[in-house]
């Protein structure tokens, strides 16, 4: 049997070990790879490199037009000319990450400093704001529609966040994707240092102010907290953000990127993680944690906190966060740290890799 040849379209290197889902003796699996420096090597993939800073919209088409499927890794403004420009007729997915479409509703994801700092207008200049933001959100939902219905599948981790999105967006159908198989032993760190990680970045997502109130209204001296600042945008949040730091002595501003193997290490000897995203985020961050006995606190308004409960894993609400910090609870005890590490262990076999590429070759035998 011919095998069938499909493209994986990726902007960014952290997300290309998603590639490695696809691989199986069907598919051919080719990596575009469009950014500001080439990839040189990755496996033993065929990879075509695409300089970002010129529009190679037309080549990437050409080069794709053999491919059986087409997948994209987010769908930045590059991978939108690129998609409008392929036939309707050619099957694609769409690998969501979250920044394609929560950014639209602002009003849902941020906390109540961060939406008045960025996004409220007081007066009839406000009024109007709003008035104009609403005919632009209706426009922008029926742009997106047209769009959205050129992919066959968007591929998302869990239901929970496809059904909430149903509620203000027109999707494609669901391709669930399968958590990656975990090669190494069950092994963690039950020696934690009082460590609290902060957040995952820079990201306005990850309602820094509300985080960093319970930690300065807690006063507490049992531990200490690093927020995670090595990434995203450098403006009036984040400067906003660090301002409010200063005042608070035992939390230290995380700037610098971590190695793969200081990111495990960070993890290991950390004893507690908050991420108090309104949305999916960090989930590689969520997952580094379970893996390695961290407590894991999310906001209950993030439909991803529901979905590793009802999995069976053992997450905290960050409304407990306050009274863990003052009474010395916020690490798990070495049963729950099992707990969490087996379940994390076991969890691809309920729906594995070889699950989610029968859904795939169904897709193309249509």
């Amino acid at each position: 049997m011919q095998k069938k040849i499909i493209y994986h379209i990726h902007t960014d290197r952290k997300f290309l070990n998603n590639t490695k889902r696809f691989d199986n003796n069907l598919f051919t699996n080719i990596i575009i790879y469009i950014s500001f420096e080439n990839l040189n090597n990755f496996d033993d993939y065929t990879i075509y490199n695409f300089y970002a800073a010129l529009d190679n919209t037309s080549e990437v088409v050409e080069l794709v037009a053999d491919g059986d499927l087409v997948v994209f890794y987010g769908l930045c403004h590059l991978k939108v000319k690129i998609l409008k420009k392929l036939p309707d007729k050619q099957k694609k997915i769409w690998r969501f990450f979250g920044y394609e479409l929560y950014g639209k509703r602002k009003d849902l994801m941020f906390d109540k400093e961060t939406y008045k700092l960025f996004e409220h207008r007081r007066g009839f200049s406000g009024t109007l704001f709003m008035w104009l933001r609403t005919l632009k959100r209706k426009y922008s939902n029926y742009r997106d529609e047209q769009l959205f219905k050129k992919f066959d599948y968007i591929s998302m981790f869990c239901e929970e966040e496809y059904n909430f999105l149903l509620k203000y967006f027109k999707l494609p159908n669901l391709l669930l994707l399968n958590l990656m198989e975990q090669d190494e032993p069950v092994r963690f760190n039950t020696n934690k240092k009082s460590t609290i990680i902060l957040g995952n970045s820079r990201m306005p997502y990850n309602n820094h102010f509300e985080m960093l109130s319970i930690v300065q209204e807690s006063c507490t001296p049992h531990y200490n907290f690093k927020l995670l600042f090595n990434y995203g945008p450098v403006g009036t949040l984040s400067r906003a953000v660090e301002d409010r730091t200063k005042s608070i002595n035992n939390v230290i501003i995380v700037n610098d990127f971590m190695t793969p193997k200081d990111f495990i290490e960070f993890y290991d000897d950390a004893s507690a993680l908050v991420i108090n995203s309104y949305r999916q985020m960090a989930l590689g961050n969520i997952f580094t944690g379970l893996k390695k006995g961290v407590k894991i606190y999310l906001n209950d308004k993030n439909v991803i906190k529901k979905w590793l409960e009802d999995l069976g894993f053992i997450i905290s609400s960050i409304e407990n966060l306050k009274i863990d910090l003052e009474t010395g609870n916020a690490s798990l005890s070495e049963k729950e740290m099992m707990h969490n590490a087996t379940l994390f262990k076991e969890l691809p076999v309920r729906y594995t890799k070889t699950d989610f590429n029968n859904k795939v070759t169904q897709l193309l035998a249509k």
